[in-house]
């Protein structure tokens, strides 16, 4: 009681006696005590409650397969927080459980900007897959393509390339990504033969033409034969034909003419 009973001295003895009011006063410490022994009992089962549900959301985290079960384990492991916060502070539970939030908030918020990072990556694959797919498309869709299609399927294959290169070496995502890349730079670098392959054969098929158009203009419609000049042009038309390869967009059109100026020539 933090004092002594009254004593209390009779004919024969005397003796420490509770009045009344002293029993009254020890009831209402008693009552006390035990509301603060049940919010004690109260505090340690949300301690305990809290630190399970961390621990399970720290487990399942470490074994999700996939981004939408690492992203349940990290709210369950919020909502551990959460309750860990609010573990009545007075109590012996709360006293426990600071240094744990502490400890739990930091793991908390590695583990939540990682994930943050990891949803981006997926992110920028999928964007990045989006892009490839659309380029892909457009290769196969027909035989031959023209410099400004060649072109547009580069962008294509650009866009891809650029969102990869966006996704961090820390990420966990970051070596499918370079295995994405690395294929997605070989696919680039063929379109980009292929663009120039188009663009030198056009250019050499329009420069035999000029030539061709050149020589008509010089060959009067009676001349059995060609003069060594005229000759000399129709060679160079036999080389610029030469230049165009296959799988261009000029190259039947560069074939027929080839064959009929080497007839020529002969």
């Amino acid at each position: 009681l933090g004092y002594y009973p009254q004593f209390y001295c009779g004919w024969f003895a005397c003796s420490w006696r509770f009045t009344f009011d002293e029993f009254q006063q020890a009831r209402k410490q008693v009552g006390r005590m035990e509301a603060r022994l049940f919010q004690e009992k109260n505090a340690q089962t949300q301690l305990g409650k809290a630190n399970q549900t961390i621990d399970q959301a720290k487990q399942r985290y470490q074994a999700a397969p996939d981004e939408q079960e690492r992203s349940t384990a990290i709210n369950q492991w919020q909502q551990g927080i959460d309750a860990l916060r609010q573990v009545p502070p007075p109590t012996l539970a709360g006293r426990m459980a600071r240094p744990q939030l502490e400890a739990y908030e930091r793991d908390f918020q590695k583990v939540a900007g990682l994930a943050a990072g990891s949803a981006l990556s997926s992110n920028l694959i999928q964007a990045a897959r989006e892009f490839a797919g659309t380029a892909q498309q457009s290769q196969k869709a027909q035989a031959t393509h023209t410099a400004e299609a060649w072109q547009a399927i580069e962008n294509l294959w650009q866009e891809s390339i650029t969102r990869l290169k966006q996704i961090d070496a820390k990420d966990p995502d970051y070596l499918p990504a370079q295995k994405l890349l690395a294929s997605y730079q070989s696919s680039l670098g063929t379109v980009q033969i292929r663009l120039k392959q188009e663009q030198e054969a056009t250019q050499a098929y329009d420069r035999a033409l000029q030539l061709r158009n050149n020589l008509y203009a010089s060959v009067p419609d009676n001349a059995r034969y060609l003069t060594p000049a005229q000759a000399g042009i129709l060679q160079q038309i036999v080389v610029e034909l030469k230049k165009v390869k296959p799988g261009t967009t000029v190259y039947g059109e560069a074939q027929t003419m080839l064959k009929a100026a080497e007839a020529r020539l002969k």
